[in-house]
């Protein structure tokens, strides 16, 4: 919009060009709330836990636990923790991680050991997702 010189002083100018600016900052800051909000819709690989392929066993034992997990003694709850650590998000989905562990380990023994982490108030979970507190 061209505003006539003649017909407004600069004042009154500048008011109108201060508001212009801050409604479009507005604008701007509400556009990126609202691609932000629809970030994590329709698309899987963006929400949290995704599989970022099959972890191993074998690949656990290169993640070094930091000394605040040394009271962990378990060798499940131990593994359990590297591969939260091992995951870039330090999330994973319940499955994919029983999944990785069952190489060695009963189905049952891992979710008793996964009880237990979140009963210490190691980890966090829902009924899906499994997440290291960071």
């Amino acid at each position: 919009m061209i505003l006539d010189l003649q017909k407004y002083n600069y004042e009154e100018l500048l008011a109108y060009h201060n508001v212009s600016v801050a409604y479009a900052a507005y604008n701007l800051d509400l556009g990126a709330k609202l691609d932000l909000s629809k970030k994590h819709e329709g698309k899987i690989v963006h929400l949290p836990g995704h599989r970022q392929g099959s972890i191993t066993v074998a690949e656990l034992d290169s993640v070094e636990l930091d000394a605040i997990y040394a009271h962990i003694v378990d060798p499940i709850e131990r593994l359990i923790i590297k591969y939260l650590k091992k995951r870039q998000d330090t999330v994973a989905k319940r499955k994919e991680l029983v999944a990785c562990l069952s190489e060695q380990y009963v189905d049952s023994v891992i979710e008793e050991a996964i009880n237990r982490l979140e009963q210490e108030a190691e980890i966090a979970c829902t009924k899906d997702l499994i997440c290291l507190p960071i």
